[in-house]
């Protein structure tokens, strides 16, 4: 007999632990080593995301996780819209052996109503694409790394007399320079 999607995801809730949003974003916050994985479509995840969630699609997070989780132990926490999705994929991860994993429970939309902290990426036009077209062929930036670039603020103060010198150094007109 076949089995019902109800029925599978309560399997996946025996094997996989959740966590709420309050409790990964401690865990975020405190820095530990939490690999994020958002599975949801890319057009959702650019609809807003959780920093520093890196974006594999469901349907292809068993052929690219190994490409993020380099090791099987190491801890993910992978999340989708609601939590259904999330959960399935990380019964799917299990069977490849990943061993520390929890999916976010009540997904993107719980986070978001709690108030936690999203990312939206702007969509790059033409010309910014052209224009930081190398930046994505550096492995150390990228594309992931360009828009974060992009989102980004500096405040510098300070820095209005760099490269000017004091009156007193500059030759007098008629002056012989200094040796």
């Amino acid at each position: 007999m076949a089995k019902t999607l109800k029925t599978v995801l309560a399997e996946a809730r025996t094997l996989i632990p959740e966590q709420g949003p309050a409790e990964v974003q401690r865990r975020l916050a405190a820095g530990e080593p939490v690999v994020l994985i958002d599975v949801r479509d890319p057009d959702e995840y650019r609809e807003g995301f959780i920093e520093p969630a890196t974006n594999i699609s469901r349907g292809f997070l068993e052929f690219r996780v190994a490409g993020v989780a380099k090791e099987p132990d190491a801890p993910i926490v992978l999340y989708c819209q609601t939590g259904l999705r999330s959960m399935l994929a990380a019964r799917a991860l299990t069977e490849l052996g990943y061993s520390n994993i929890v999916s976010l429970q009540g997904g993107f939309q719980k986070w978001v109503q709690a108030g936690l902290p999203v990312v939206k990426d702007k969509v790059l036009g033409p010309e910014q694409i052209q224009r930081y077209s190398r930046h994505f062929l550096l492995d150390e930036v990228g594309e992931k790394g360009q828009r974060k670039l992009l989102r980004s603020k500096v405040l510098l103060i300070g820095a209005g007399a760099w490269g000017r010198r004091p009156r007193s150094i500059w030759p007098r007109p008629g002056s012989a320079p200094s040796g």
